[in-house]
């Protein structure tokens, strides 16, 4: 599994992502089906399905997504810095 996939299933992303679904599907919901509930024929049970589930797919992606870039940007810049520093130490040595 590699570490996109991996962070996919983390309960904080899974939580984070549940909350924007459960808003941004509401929303649309209320949005999409609003003149079916008014004349009382119900809910299209298929599109409340996806109206919730759309929303939940897109928020897990982009917060895994945002949370592998951010961690390999920590891994890059303290590479950088490490490096830096044995620079530093190497040019000091010689002054």
């Amino acid at each position: 599994m590699n570490k996109l996939q991996r962070l996919i299933f983390t309960p904080r992303i899974l939580y984070s992502a549940a909350k924007v679904s459960l808003v941004v599907g509401t929303l649309l919901n209320i949005i999409n089906q609003w003149e079916y509930m008014m004349a009382g024929q119900g809910l299209m049970m298929g599109h409340l399905l996806m109206n919730y589930l759309v929303p939940f797919c897109v928020s897990t992606y982009s917060g895994a997504k945002a949370l592998a870039t951010t961690k390999s940007e920590c891994v890059t810049n303290h590479t950088a810095t490490q490096a830096e520093t044995v620079n530093l130490e190497a040019n000091s040595t010689y002054d």
